[in-house]
């Protein structure tokens, strides 16, 4: 994944991505 690609997911998809991520994140590694 390119770095451009994370930027604008993180600022197009800010919220939705985030939540997504720190909860699988948190699942998985928890």
């Amino acid at each position: 994944i390119d770095d451009i690609v994370i930027k604008a997911c993180s600022q197009h998809m800010r919220s939705v991505c985030g939540d997504c991520l720190d909860k699988r994140k948190g699942d998985n590694y928890e």
